[in-house]
């Protein structure tokens, strides 16, 4: 029998196995002549030959080998600190920082006497980072391979984004600072780069697609069916990037006009707040041993992420998923939003840079603590623990608790009614309708009640 049959060789280059046999891992055995191997014939299917040889993915050793090779300017071993040595093994293996929660099986105040130093377990580094000393409240990082979270699975969507908008990347960036970023002002104009991750800049076509005439023969679902079958998978290694993409997203336009019309709403707004706990943009970062810009940025889309929720919330009739009691972030504030220059800012693509970008980033501001008076509105008269309580209520007691958000009602309007008037400076004005609507529905739910 073995001598009928024609085993291929080892490793051959010349005779390659059918795309089943590759599949399966397995040696394609075909006899001499024929072109259809005995795997195929015994199933009766075509013998086909057009997959070819998945990348071979090269071990830590190699790939720090080969980046050492390709350095010139490289660092002596010996002249480099252990934590410098730790953090040039983590970039190199393509790792995620996982915040430790308080009752995780990774206890904090334990991890406070861990070494930070990477450390190699069957050829996987491990580390973890601890941003602050604090021994109340530990704020550590695990450092986490993403082969370990599956960031990467053969079913990852292929990204066809940027060889479909190459011709027109500059207008569509453009385009959303000048247009989107006004009215959503979570990323950084200044800092910006435009090589930034396929998935950031996807979420940001997506908006700005609509509005840019230059691209305007590109098929936004290129982008939407992308980001929808991307996203599932990057919610399981997420960083800040990945965040800021997942609030783009949720921002999409409607192209098809059914009820409801962006199906799984308040799905993608779970992800979304497992998401931000992963990564722990609910703990004030204010004292963490982070850059500033760091800091701006997780404070930013924190609170974007909060208003996200509230709304999403109230709109759809479903329960918050955020509750106050685990999160500690200051509120954001003007100083968030780096209003410095830069040559390469994307500042400058604002109609009327200055004064668009204040005004916008006043009005996010304003969102964010208008959004804290909704979600005590919607812990106190839309849980479903709440309305029996309030049915139980003397009605003294329930006029008392309605006035009480009414004040806080109107002294929110005192201090940001300018914003809700518009500024006749801004043509047109994105946000300052949507801010008096969120506003205006405040009052009425007050008033229904």
């Amino acid at each position: 029998m073995a001598s009928t049959l024609e085993s291929r060789q080892y490793r051959s280059r010349k005779q390659k196995p059918c795309d089943l046999c590759r599949k399966r891992r397995i040696c394609c055995i075909r006899e001499p002549g024929s072109h259809s191997c005995s795997l195929c014939r015994t199933r009766n299917i075509d013998c086909t030959y057009v997959s070819s040889p998945p990348v071979r993915l090269r071990t830590p050793k190699e790939r720090m080998r080969r980046s050492h090779v390709g350095n010139t300017t490289p660092t002596s071993p010996a002249t480099e600190s252990p934590s410098m040595q730790g953090r040039a093994r983590i970039e190199e293996l393509h790792h995620t920082l996982q915040y430790v929660g308080l009752s995780g099986d990774q206890d904090p105040y334990l991890l406070q006497h861990s070494s930070r130093d990477a450390k190699r377990q069957d050829d996987v580094a491990w580390a973890c980072q601890t941003v602050n000393n604090d021994p109340v409240m530990p704020a550590q990082f695990t450092i986490v391979p993403d082969q370990h979270l599956d960031a990467r699975p053969t079913y990852y969507p292929k990204n066809n984004v940027e060889e479909s908008v190459h011709p027109y990347k500059e207008a569509l960036i453009k385009t959303y600072f000048n247009i989107v970023h006004p009215s959503f002002p979570i990323l950084d104009p200044i800092r910006f780069n435009p090589n930034s991750s396929s998935l950031l800049l996807a979420s940001m076509y997506a908006l700005s697609h609509k509005f840019c005439s230059e691209a305007g023969q590109i098929d936004p679902w290129i982008f939407l069916d992308f980001l929808g079958r991307a996203l599932p998978l990057e919610a399981r290694n997420p960083k800040l990037d990945s965040i800021e993409a997942a609030l783009l997203y949720s921002q999409r336009h409607t192209y098809i006009f059914r009820a409801p019309t962006m199906p799984g709403m308040i799905a993608e707004t779970g992800s979304l707040i497992g998401m931000s706990h992963d990564i722990g943009l609910n703990v004030d970062p204010t004292n963490w041993r982070i850059s500033e810009t760091d800091k701006k940025r997780r404070i930013r889309l924190w609170w974007a992420v909060y208003m996200q929720d509230k709304w999403v919330a109230l709109t759809l009739g479903r329960p918050s998923f955020l509750h106050d009691e685990q999160s500690n972030v200051p509120m954001v504030t003007i100083s968030d939003f780096d209003h410095g220059e830069s040559e390469v800012s994307y500042l400058s693509a604002l109609a009327s840079s200055r004064i668009m970008y204040s005004v916008s980033t006043g009005m996010f501001v304003a969102m964010a603590e208008l959004s804290v008076l909704l979600s005590d509105i919607l812990s106190t008269f839309y849980t479903v623990r709440g309305i029996r309580r309030l049915r139980e209520a003397p009605r003294q007691g329930m006029e008392c608790v309605i006035d009480s958000f009414t004040n806080r009602l109107e002294g929110w309007y005192n201090i940001y009614n300018t914003l809700l008037q518009g500024d006749k400076r801004l043509l047109p004005d994105p946000t300052g309708k949507l801010l008096h609507l969120m506003y205006s529905t405040n009052k009425e739910f007050l008033m229904i009640t």
